[in-house]
């Protein structure tokens, strides 16, 4: 069981300890929709005498919340939490309709100046953590192709539709040993916002210049190839498809391998973990409770560049100061050591080391206005 007062207590030592930690600006994304600043209204406790919260987002992080939860001790709240698109978890948390949500992306800066966050206390500050690493696979459906070897710029090249053939030189120079068919190749991207095309773009981005050319951006450009909402499924469906999706939802289709220097290195979430560190932020930026990390898309040898972060994200202080104490509360069993130990189960990496001291630093101070 996770204790409140003194998980608060050793908090506030791992603030002491970890001052030296700086912290880079945002990675680009695509501003919240406008929100309704409808007055919060604070809800009565219940039976148990906590507030019950909601949250909405991502499935992974709801096939967690009853498992940390279990884990606080008595009296626990009630969690309602309500799958969905990254998007509308974020336009649901602007609104005040929801405290606290899972995702994979954070909030941009400009996004938190220019949105009027309704739960939260006039100041607007948020708390963002990360709680998982997860990976991006290229997957394909190329009948009889068993292993693909594919650079960014190639990547790149299929995807903005310079390289339409799958017998294509560009391709066949990485894969001598492979009899590729003489196929016309299917792009598939998601369609909306996407936290998984936002991560897939910024990769691109970073490592496939100047074939790619669109930046680092959660909806995909006008570029053709096939839009869907389901690309693990539409890859699968179509020969001769090539698509990416988060590396736990790739179930019997193939992925390729991806360059990194001179190696080709398989899509995991443990090999991600290696692209992943701490960000810094410029002194006019710096938040201590908002935790984001760093990806490095082209990373030295052994790290998968396609690497995605899971995060919670709730208010530093809600206008209703029992919603931030269960928050505080939920979101601290979420990085402990007995709420990450379950992570790994999930096909995930933990956060570990430094960032979830980080993390667990920056949930010390809710409440507060240190």
């Amino acid at each position: 069981m996770i204790p409140r007062l003194t998980v608060c207590a050793a908090l506030a030592i791992l603030a002491l300890t970890a001052s030296g930690c700086s912290i880079l600006p945002d990675a680009p994304s695509t501003p919240t929709p406008s929100t309704s600043t409808t007055a919060y209204t604070p809800r009565p406790t219940d039976t148990s005498g906590t507030v019950p919260l909601t949250g909405a987002g991502l499935s992974w992080q709801a096939e967690r919340i009853d498992t940390w939860t279990a884990a606080l001790e008595d009296p626990r709240p009630q969690v309602t939490y309500t799958t969905g698109t990254t998007q509308s978890a974020r336009t649901q948390f602007a609104q005040g309709a929801v405290d606290f949500i899972g995702t994979d992306r954070t909030f941009t800066t400009s996004e938190v100046e220019s949105t009027t966050f309704a739960g939260c206390s006039a100041d607007g500050e948020l708390v963002e953590i990360p709680v998982a690493i997860s990976a991006i696979s290229v997957v394909y459906n190329l009948p009889g192709v068993a292993e693909l070897r594919l650079d960014a710029s190639t990547v790149a090249g299929i995807f903005t539709g310079r390289i339409t053939q799958w017998d294509d030189p560009a391709i066949e120079a990485q894969n001598p040993d492979v009899t590729l068919p003489d196929e016309k190749i299917t792009p598939v991207h998601a369609t909306g916002p996407s936290g998984v095309t936002s991560n897939f773009t910024d990769y691109l981005s970073a490592a496939a210049e100047p074939v790619w050319t669109y930046g680092s951006v959660d909806r995909w450009p006008q570029l053709g190839g096939r839009g869907t909402t389901d690309v693990a499924g539409t890859v699968e469906g179509t020969v001769g498809a090539i698509g990416y999706v988060e590396t736990t939802d790739v179930g019997e289709l193939r992925a390729a391998v991806l360059r990194v220097g001179d190696e080709y290195i398989a899509a995991s979430s443990r090999a991600a973990a290696g692209a992943v560190s701490i960000a810094e932020q410029s002194d006019e930026e710096t938040s201590p409770t908002r935790v984001r990390v760093e990806i490095d898309r082209t990373p030295e040898e052994g790290a998968y560049p396609l690497a995605m972060v899971k995060y919670l994200i709730g208010c530093r202080s809600y206008r209703d100061p029992a919603v931030t104490a269960e928050v505080q509360a939920l979101f601290t069993s979420a990085v402990s050591v007995n709420g990450q130990a379950g992570v790994t189960a999930t096909g995930l990496m933990p956060v570990t080391g430094s960032l979830r001291i980080r993390a667990e630093v920056a949930l010390a101070l809710m409440g507060t206005d240190e």
